[in-house]
Protein backbone atom coordinates (compact mmCIF):
# COMPACT_ATOMS: atom_id res chain seq x y z
CA UNK A 1 0.00 0.00 0.00
CA UNK A 2 1.52 3.10 -1.34
CA UNK A 3 1.66 6.84 0.96
CA UNK A 4 -2.08 7.31 -0.93
CA UNK A 5 -3.79 4.90 0.03
CA UNK A 6 -2.00 4.82 3.47
CA UNK A 7 -3.30 8.32 4.20
CA UNK A 8 -6.87 7.79 2.93
CA UNK A 9 -7.19 4.10 4.98
CA UNK A 10 -6.09 5.90 8.40
CA UNK A 11 -9.31 8.23 7.80
CA UNK A 12 -11.22 4.91 6.69
CA UNK A 13 -10.16 3.37 9.47
CA UNK A 14 -12.23 5.80 12.30
CA UNK A 15 -15.64 5.19 13.16
CA UNK A 16 -18.15 5.55 10.92
CA UNK A 17 -22.01 6.26 12.21
CA UNK A 18 -23.25 6.33 8.62
CA UNK A 19 -22.50 2.71 8.64
CA UNK A 20 -22.54 1.81 11.72
CA UNK A 21 -25.49 2.48 14.62
CA UNK A 22 -24.51 4.52 17.59
CA UNK A 23 -24.43 2.26 20.40
CA UNK A 24 -26.89 3.13 22.61
CA UNK A 25 -24.49 4.88 25.41
CA UNK A 26 -22.44 6.66 22.68
CA UNK A 27 -22.67 10.57 23.20
CA UNK A 28 -21.87 12.96 20.50
CA UNK A 29 -21.01 16.34 21.10
CA UNK A 30 -18.74 18.94 19.53
CA UNK A 31 -15.46 18.60 21.49
CA UNK A 32 -13.64 16.36 19.26
CA UNK A 33 -14.08 18.87 16.37
CA UNK A 34 -13.16 21.78 18.37
CA UNK A 35 -10.51 20.29 19.68
CA UNK A 36 -9.10 18.97 15.80
CA UNK A 37 -9.86 22.14 14.33
CA UNK A 38 -7.42 23.98 17.12
CA UNK A 39 -4.48 21.36 16.54
CA UNK A 40 -4.82 22.05 12.83
CA UNK A 41 -4.14 25.86 13.67
CA UNK A 42 -8.40 26.99 13.49
CA UNK A 43 -8.57 26.70 9.56
CA UNK A 44 -12.24 27.70 10.01
CA UNK A 45 -11.66 31.10 10.84
CA UNK A 46 -10.11 31.66 7.52
CA UNK A 47 -13.45 30.77 5.48
CA UNK A 48 -15.43 33.28 4.17
CA UNK A 49 -18.85 33.13 4.04
CA UNK A 50 -20.58 30.21 5.37
CA UNK A 51 -24.24 28.50 4.97
CA UNK A 52 -24.81 25.47 6.82
CA UNK A 53 -27.94 23.00 5.86
CA UNK A 54 -29.99 20.70 8.29
CA UNK A 55 -33.06 19.23 8.45
CA UNK A 56 -34.84 15.17 7.84
CA UNK A 57 -34.96 15.45 4.24
CA UNK A 58 -33.94 17.83 0.97
CA UNK A 59 -30.99 19.46 2.61
CA UNK A 60 -28.33 17.70 0.22
CA UNK A 61 -30.49 18.83 -2.96
CA UNK A 62 -30.87 22.45 -1.35
CA UNK A 63 -26.85 22.91 -0.46
CA UNK A 64 -26.22 21.16 -4.37
CA UNK A 65 -29.02 23.48 -5.68
CA UNK A 66 -27.52 26.61 -3.65
CA UNK A 67 -23.92 26.10 -4.73
CA UNK A 68 -25.14 25.20 -8.55
CA UNK A 69 -26.77 28.73 -8.53
CA UNK A 70 -24.35 30.29 -6.79
CA UNK A 71 -21.24 29.38 -8.81
CA UNK A 72 -23.53 30.18 -12.22
CA UNK A 73 -23.96 33.48 -11.24
CA UNK A 74 -20.32 34.45 -11.16
CA UNK A 75 -18.93 33.43 -7.53
CA UNK A 76 -16.59 30.41 -6.59
CA UNK A 77 -18.33 27.71 -4.61
CA UNK A 78 -17.02 24.79 -1.99
CA UNK A 79 -19.63 22.05 -1.00
CA UNK A 80 -19.23 19.51 1.87
CA UNK A 81 -22.04 17.15 1.42
CA UNK A 82 -22.97 14.10 2.74
CA UNK A 83 -23.45 10.89 1.96
CA UNK A 84 -21.75 10.15 -0.99
CA UNK A 85 -23.70 7.80 -3.47
CA UNK A 86 -21.03 6.61 -5.60
CA UNK A 87 -17.14 7.95 -4.83
CA UNK A 88 -16.14 9.20 -1.55
CA UNK A 89 -15.05 12.50 -3.83
CA UNK A 90 -18.62 13.96 -4.63
CA UNK A 91 -18.41 15.11 -0.24
CA UNK A 92 -15.78 17.82 -0.79
CA UNK A 93 -17.17 19.92 -4.32
CA UNK A 94 -15.08 23.19 -5.81
CA UNK A 95 -17.09 25.18 -8.48
CA UNK A 96 -19.41 22.32 -8.90
CA UNK A 97 -16.71 19.38 -9.24
CA UNK A 98 -15.75 16.48 -6.89
CA UNK A 99 -12.00 17.66 -6.03
CA UNK A 100 -9.85 14.60 -6.99
CA UNK A 101 -8.31 12.38 -4.47
CA UNK A 102 -4.80 13.13 -5.51
CA UNK A 103 -5.42 17.05 -4.61
CA UNK A 104 -6.94 15.85 -1.12
CA UNK A 105 -4.28 13.82 -0.11
CA UNK A 106 -1.80 16.78 1.75
CA UNK A 107 -5.32 18.13 3.55
CA UNK A 108 -5.64 14.07 4.71
CA UNK A 109 -2.02 13.60 5.53
CA UNK A 110 -1.99 16.64 7.66
CA UNK A 111 -5.94 15.70 9.31
CA UNK A 112 -4.27 12.31 10.41
CA UNK A 113 -1.38 13.79 12.17
CA UNK A 114 -3.47 15.39 14.16
CA UNK A 115 -6.56 12.61 15.43
CA UNK A 116 -6.79 11.51 18.89
CA UNK A 117 -8.24 8.61 20.12
CA UNK A 118 -12.14 8.62 19.63
CA UNK A 119 -11.96 11.06 16.77
CA UNK A 120 -14.73 10.08 14.22
CA UNK A 121 -14.48 9.47 10.44
CA UNK A 122 -16.95 12.01 9.93
CA UNK A 123 -14.97 14.92 11.91
CA UNK A 124 -11.76 13.80 10.17
CA UNK A 125 -13.66 14.40 6.79
CA UNK A 126 -15.03 17.17 7.51
CA UNK A 127 -11.78 18.88 8.56
CA UNK A 128 -10.78 17.73 5.43
CA UNK A 129 -13.27 19.56 3.55
CA UNK A 130 -12.25 22.90 5.93
CA UNK A 131 -8.32 22.53 5.28
CA UNK A 132 -9.31 22.45 1.46
CA UNK A 133 -11.98 25.66 1.26
CA UNK A 134 -9.36 27.09 3.52
CA UNK A 135 -6.55 26.62 1.10
CA UNK A 136 -8.62 27.52 -2.17
CA UNK A 137 -11.11 30.37 -0.73
CA UNK A 138 -13.83 30.16 -2.24
CA UNK A 139 -16.67 33.30 -2.14
CA UNK A 140 -19.33 30.79 -0.26
CA UNK A 141 -18.80 27.20 1.58
CA UNK A 142 -21.78 25.70 1.98
CA UNK A 143 -21.55 22.48 4.60
CA UNK A 144 -24.54 19.83 4.63
CA UNK A 145 -25.33 18.61 8.24
CA UNK A 146 -24.69 14.34 8.79
CA UNK A 147 -26.39 13.88 11.54
CA UNK A 148 -29.14 15.77 13.67
CA UNK A 149 -27.50 19.08 14.30
CA UNK A 150 -26.73 20.32 18.04
CA UNK A 151 -23.58 18.01 17.98
CA UNK A 152 -22.65 17.90 14.07
CA UNK A 153 -19.04 18.37 13.55
CA UNK A 154 -20.39 21.22 10.98
CA UNK A 155 -22.00 23.36 13.63
CA UNK A 156 -18.44 23.80 15.12
CA UNK A 157 -18.00 25.77 11.96
CA UNK A 158 -18.42 29.95 12.25
CA UNK A 159 -22.09 30.62 9.93
CA UNK A 160 -23.57 33.40 9.00
CA UNK A 161 -26.45 31.78 7.50
CA UNK A 162 -28.65 28.27 7.74
CA UNK A 163 -31.51 26.32 5.82
CA UNK A 164 -33.84 23.71 7.83
CA UNK A 165 -35.70 21.98 5.29
CA UNK A 166 -38.41 19.17 6.74
CA UNK A 167 -38.58 17.19 9.68
CA UNK A 168 -39.33 13.33 10.09
CA UNK A 169 -38.96 10.90 12.32
CA UNK A 170 -35.49 9.60 11.17
CA UNK A 171 -32.11 8.58 13.34
CA UNK A 172 -34.93 8.22 16.47
CA UNK A 173 -32.26 6.22 19.07
CA UNK A 174 -30.16 8.96 18.66
CA UNK A 175 -32.21 12.19 18.27
CA UNK A 176 -35.27 11.28 20.01
CA UNK A 177 -38.57 9.96 19.82
CA UNK A 178 -41.43 12.55 18.29
CA UNK A 179 -41.07 15.19 16.19
CA UNK A 180 -40.50 18.20 18.53
CA UNK A 181 -37.56 16.27 20.11
CA UNK A 182 -36.08 15.76 16.67
CA UNK A 183 -36.66 19.42 15.47
CA UNK A 184 -34.89 20.62 18.69
CA UNK A 185 -31.81 18.86 18.25
CA UNK A 186 -32.13 20.20 14.26
CA UNK A 187 -32.80 23.33 15.75
CA UNK A 188 -30.00 23.79 17.82
CA UNK A 189 -27.71 25.18 14.87
CA UNK A 190 -29.02 28.40 15.43
CA UNK A 191 -26.16 30.69 16.60
CA UNK A 192 -27.27 35.24 17.52
CA UNK A 193 -26.41 36.87 14.04
CA UNK A 194 -26.88 34.33 11.65
CA UNK A 195 -29.97 34.28 9.99
CA UNK A 196 -32.37 31.20 9.25
CA UNK A 197 -34.45 30.07 5.99
CA UNK A 198 -36.67 26.61 6.40
CA UNK A 199 -39.45 24.82 5.11
CA UNK A 200 -40.29 23.32 9.06
CA UNK A 201 -43.95 23.58 9.45
CA UNK A 202 -46.27 22.85 12.02
CA UNK A 203 -45.22 21.38 15.55
CA UNK A 204 -41.80 21.63 14.24
CA UNK A 205 -41.62 25.05 13.54
CA UNK A 206 -43.19 26.20 16.50
CA UNK A 207 -39.56 24.74 17.77
CA UNK A 208 -37.73 26.60 16.03
CA UNK A 209 -39.55 29.62 16.19
CA UNK A 210 -39.06 29.35 20.09
CA UNK A 211 -35.46 29.14 19.59
CA UNK A 212 -34.94 32.01 17.21
CA UNK A 213 -36.56 34.37 19.87
CA UNK A 214 -34.36 33.41 22.58
CA UNK A 215 -31.35 34.03 20.05
CA UNK A 216 -32.70 36.84 18.43
CA UNK A 217 -32.28 35.48 14.78
CA UNK A 218 -34.81 36.19 12.14
CA UNK A 219 -36.67 33.23 10.25
CA UNK A 220 -37.39 32.87 6.67
CA UNK A 221 -40.65 30.50 6.17
CA UNK A 222 -41.99 29.12 3.20
CA UNK A 223 -45.47 29.72 2.93
CA UNK A 224 -44.99 32.54 4.79
CA UNK A 225 -42.30 34.94 3.51
CA UNK A 226 -41.82 33.08 0.29
CA UNK A 227 -44.02 30.58 -1.72
CA UNK A 228 -44.23 28.19 -4.78
CA UNK A 229 -46.91 27.18 -6.64
CA UNK A 230 -46.68 24.38 -9.22
CA UNK A 231 -49.19 25.63 -11.51
CA UNK A 232 -48.98 22.76 -14.08
CA UNK A 233 -46.86 19.79 -14.87
CA UNK A 234 -44.71 20.45 -18.61
CA UNK A 235 -43.03 17.70 -20.98
CA UNK A 236 -39.75 19.00 -18.95
CA UNK A 237 -41.13 19.49 -16.00
CA UNK A 238 -43.31 22.17 -13.68
CA UNK A 239 -44.59 25.63 -14.72
CA UNK A 240 -44.05 27.37 -10.89
CA UNK A 241 -45.03 30.61 -9.70
CA UNK A 242 -42.57 31.90 -7.57
CA UNK A 243 -43.06 34.55 -4.58
CA UNK A 244 -40.18 35.67 -2.68
CA UNK A 245 -40.31 38.71 -0.41
CA UNK A 246 -39.85 42.16 -2.03
CA UNK A 247 -40.38 40.92 -5.67
CA UNK A 248 -43.58 40.40 -7.72
CA UNK A 249 -44.36 36.97 -8.05
CA UNK A 250 -42.55 35.20 -11.16
CA UNK A 251 -43.81 32.35 -13.51
CA UNK A 252 -41.09 30.06 -14.79
CA UNK A 253 -40.91 26.71 -16.30
CA UNK A 254 -38.60 25.04 -14.09
CA UNK A 255 -36.79 21.61 -15.66
CA UNK A 256 -37.55 19.12 -12.47
CA UNK A 257 -39.66 16.22 -12.28
CA UNK A 258 -40.13 16.15 -8.66
CA UNK A 259 -42.37 18.51 -6.92
CA UNK A 260 -40.00 18.06 -3.43
CA UNK A 261 -37.64 19.24 -5.53
CA UNK A 262 -39.03 22.53 -7.00
CA UNK A 263 -39.82 22.48 -3.00
CA UNK A 264 -35.61 22.64 -2.53
CA UNK A 265 -34.91 25.26 -4.79
CA UNK A 266 -37.08 27.43 -3.80
CA UNK A 267 -35.73 27.35 -0.26
CA UNK A 268 -31.89 27.67 -2.00
CA UNK A 269 -33.38 30.66 -3.76
CA UNK A 270 -34.24 31.94 -0.37
CA UNK A 271 -31.27 31.56 0.65
CA UNK A 272 -29.45 33.14 -2.34
CA UNK A 273 -31.82 36.22 -1.91
CA UNK A 274 -30.44 36.04 1.81
CA UNK A 275 -26.94 36.30 0.79
CA UNK A 276 -27.12 38.34 -2.50
CA UNK A 277 -30.20 40.23 -3.64
CA UNK A 278 -29.00 40.38 -7.24
CA UNK A 279 -28.43 37.03 -7.84
CA UNK A 280 -31.77 36.11 -7.05
CA UNK A 281 -32.87 38.46 -9.94
CA UNK A 282 -30.50 36.33 -12.17
CA UNK A 283 -31.29 33.02 -11.37
CA UNK A 284 -35.23 34.34 -11.87
CA UNK A 285 -34.56 36.10 -15.37
CA UNK A 286 -33.84 34.26 -18.77
CA UNK A 287 -31.49 31.41 -19.19
CA UNK A 288 -30.76 29.71 -15.91
CA UNK A 289 -33.64 27.53 -15.70
CA UNK A 290 -31.14 24.49 -17.09
CA UNK A 291 -28.80 25.08 -14.28
CA UNK A 292 -31.16 23.76 -11.99
CA UNK A 293 -31.60 19.86 -13.30
CA UNK A 294 -27.78 20.09 -13.93
CA UNK A 295 -27.23 21.60 -10.16
CA UNK A 296 -29.29 18.49 -8.89
CA UNK A 297 -27.26 15.99 -6.76
CA UNK A 298 -27.69 11.68 -7.59
CA UNK A 299 -30.46 9.96 -6.55
CA UNK A 300 -33.08 12.26 -5.94
CA UNK A 301 -35.25 11.31 -8.44
CA UNK A 302 -32.76 10.90 -11.00
CA UNK A 303 -34.62 10.37 -14.00
CA UNK A 304 -31.75 8.60 -16.33
CA UNK A 305 -34.18 7.83 -19.18
CA UNK A 306 -37.76 9.26 -19.71
CA UNK A 307 -39.50 6.10 -22.11
CA UNK A 308 -40.02 3.68 -20.72
CA UNK A 309 -38.56 5.54 -17.41
CA UNK A 310 -35.48 4.44 -15.28
CA UNK A 311 -35.37 6.38 -11.87
CA UNK A 312 -33.14 6.00 -9.43
CA UNK A 313 -34.11 7.65 -6.01
CA UNK A 314 -32.87 7.31 -2.17
CA UNK A 315 -36.22 7.73 -0.88
CA UNK A 316 -35.80 5.11 2.97
CA UNK A 317 -38.55 6.58 5.28
CA UNK A 318 -42.40 6.96 5.31
CA UNK A 319 -42.43 10.49 3.92
CA UNK A 320 -40.01 10.47 1.32
CA UNK A 321 -41.52 6.77 -0.02
CA UNK A 322 -44.84 8.55 0.09
CA UNK A 323 -43.41 11.86 -1.86
CA UNK A 324 -41.71 9.37 -4.11
CA UNK A 325 -45.21 7.58 -4.89
CA UNK A 326 -46.89 10.82 -5.67
CA UNK A 327 -44.57 12.09 -7.65
CA UNK A 328 -44.37 8.76 -10.02
CA UNK A 329 -47.83 9.01 -10.30
CA UNK A 330 -47.92 12.72 -11.67
CA UNK A 331 -44.98 12.59 -13.77
CA UNK A 332 -45.59 8.80 -15.41
CA UNK A 333 -49.34 8.78 -15.14
CA UNK A 334 -50.32 5.04 -15.46
CA UNK A 335 -47.33 3.92 -15.35
CA UNK A 336 -46.38 0.72 -13.95
CA UNK A 337 -43.01 -0.34 -12.41
CA UNK A 338 -40.75 -2.68 -12.11
CA UNK A 339 -38.60 -2.07 -8.64
CA UNK A 340 -35.29 -2.83 -7.06
CA UNK A 341 -34.94 -1.99 -3.64
CA UNK A 342 -32.80 -2.17 -0.70
CA UNK A 343 -33.47 -0.76 2.47
CA UNK A 344 -30.76 0.12 5.83
CA UNK A 345 -32.43 -1.29 9.25
CA UNK A 346 -34.14 0.67 11.04
CA UNK A 347 -36.01 2.31 9.28
CA UNK A 348 -40.00 3.29 9.35
CA UNK A 349 -40.94 2.77 6.40
CA UNK A 350 -44.36 0.69 6.52
CA UNK A 351 -46.77 3.41 5.45
CA UNK A 352 -44.54 4.79 2.50
CA UNK A 353 -44.05 1.85 0.72
CA UNK A 354 -47.57 0.71 1.27
CA UNK A 355 -48.37 4.02 -1.05
CA UNK A 356 -45.74 2.80 -3.52
CA UNK A 357 -46.29 -0.60 -3.76
CA UNK A 358 -49.81 -0.19 -5.94
CA UNK A 359 -47.81 1.08 -8.63
CA UNK A 360 -45.18 -1.66 -8.70
CA UNK A 361 -46.25 -4.89 -10.45
CA UNK A 362 -42.60 -6.94 -9.74
CA UNK A 363 -39.97 -6.40 -7.15
CA UNK A 364 -36.57 -7.71 -5.98
CA UNK A 365 -35.04 -7.06 -2.81
CA UNK A 366 -31.37 -7.41 -1.60
CA UNK A 367 -29.30 -6.50 1.58
CA UNK A 368 -26.73 -3.16 1.17
CA UNK A 369 -23.07 -4.23 0.38
CA UNK A 370 -21.56 -2.81 3.71
CA UNK A 371 -24.15 -1.55 6.23
CA UNK A 372 -26.63 -3.49 8.44
CA UNK A 373 -30.06 -3.99 6.07
CA UNK A 374 -33.33 -4.67 7.09
CA UNK A 375 -34.11 -7.80 6.24
CA UNK A 376 -35.11 -9.02 2.76
CA UNK A 377 -37.28 -11.82 3.45
CA UNK A 378 -39.22 -8.70 5.54
CA UNK A 379 -39.52 -6.99 2.80
CA UNK A 380 -40.39 -9.39 0.72
CA UNK A 381 -43.33 -10.68 3.16
CA UNK A 382 -44.84 -6.79 3.16
CA UNK A 383 -44.72 -6.40 -0.84
CA UNK A 384 -46.57 -9.86 -1.63
CA UNK A 385 -48.97 -8.61 1.34
CA UNK A 386 -49.27 -5.67 -0.95
CA UNK A 387 -50.10 -7.85 -4.10
CA UNK A 388 -46.50 -6.89 -6.00
CA UNK A 389 -44.67 -10.42 -6.86
CA UNK A 390 -41.18 -9.92 -5.10
CA UNK A 391 -38.03 -11.91 -5.69
CA UNK A 392 -34.81 -12.57 -3.08
CA UNK A 393 -31.64 -11.11 -4.57
CA UNK A 394 -27.85 -11.45 -3.61
CA UNK A 395 -27.15 -7.96 -4.21
CA UNK A 396 -28.49 -4.82 -5.70
CA UNK A 397 -26.50 -4.99 -8.53
CA UNK A 398 -27.98 -8.70 -9.61
CA UNK A 399 -30.79 -7.44 -9.28
CA UNK A 400 -30.80 -3.97 -11.59
CA UNK A 401 -29.35 -6.53 -13.99
CA UNK A 402 -32.13 -8.83 -14.13
CA UNK A 403 -34.89 -6.19 -13.96
CA UNK A 404 -33.03 -4.00 -16.30
CA UNK A 405 -32.53 -7.33 -18.84
CA UNK A 406 -36.49 -7.76 -18.06
CA UNK A 407 -36.82 -4.30 -19.19
CA UNK A 408 -35.22 -4.09 -22.31
CA UNK A 409 -36.89 -7.84 -23.64
CA UNK A 410 -39.78 -6.46 -22.94
CA UNK A 411 -39.20 -3.27 -25.20
CA UNK A 412 -38.18 -5.58 -27.91
CA UNK A 413 -39.66 -8.95 -27.56
CA UNK A 414 -42.90 -8.82 -30.02
CA UNK A 415 -43.47 -6.42 -33.13
CA UNK A 416 -47.08 -6.17 -32.27
CA UNK A 417 -48.01 -2.83 -31.40
CA UNK A 418 -48.47 -1.94 -27.99
CA UNK A 419 -52.03 -1.95 -26.62
CA UNK A 420 -53.99 1.47 -26.66
CA UNK A 421 -53.55 2.53 -22.65
CA UNK A 422 -51.12 0.58 -22.03
CA UNK A 423 -47.43 1.57 -21.81
CA UNK A 424 -44.16 -0.22 -21.43
CA UNK A 425 -43.16 -0.99 -17.03
CA UNK A 426 -40.62 1.64 -15.81
CA UNK A 427 -37.63 0.52 -13.60
CA UNK A 428 -37.11 2.07 -9.89
CA UNK A 429 -34.61 1.95 -7.73
CA UNK A 430 -35.20 2.89 -4.06
CA UNK A 431 -34.71 2.47 -0.25
CA UNK A 432 -31.39 3.77 0.32
CA UNK A 433 -28.42 6.24 -1.14
CA UNK A 434 -26.66 3.45 -0.58
CA UNK A 435 -28.47 0.76 -2.87
CA UNK A 436 -28.58 3.84 -5.36
CA UNK A 437 -24.81 4.61 -5.65
CA UNK A 438 -24.47 0.12 -6.42
CA UNK A 439 -27.58 0.69 -8.97
CA UNK A 440 -26.07 3.42 -10.32
CA UNK A 441 -22.71 1.94 -11.19
CA UNK A 442 -24.54 -1.11 -13.10
CA UNK A 443 -26.96 1.42 -15.00
CA UNK A 444 -24.22 3.44 -16.66
CA UNK A 445 -22.67 0.20 -17.89
CA UNK A 446 -25.98 -0.32 -19.86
Amino acid sequence: MDSFDLAFQRLADLTNYERKKPDAPYRFDLAGMEGLLLRLGSPEKGLGTVVQIGGSKGKGTVASLLAGLYHATGSSTGLYASPHVRDLTERIQYCGRPVPREQLLVHVQRVGEHLQEGQTWFEAWTAVAVLLFEQRRPDLCIFEVGLGGRLDSTTALPRQACCLTRVELEHTQVLGETIAEIAAEKSAILREGMTCITGFSGVALEVLLHQAEELRVPIRVLGRDFAFEPLERTAEGFRVRFGFQGRESRIMDVPLFAEVQVESLTLACALLQELDEHRLDKILGAGFAPTFRESLPPARFQVLQSDPPVIVDGAHTDESLGLLARDLQAAFPGRRFRMVLGMASGKHYRCGLGRLAPLVDRAWVAPIVGKPSQSPVELQAFLREKGVSCELSAGIGEAVRTARQEQEDDAGASEVPVAAGTEESGLLVTGSLYAAGEALAILDEK
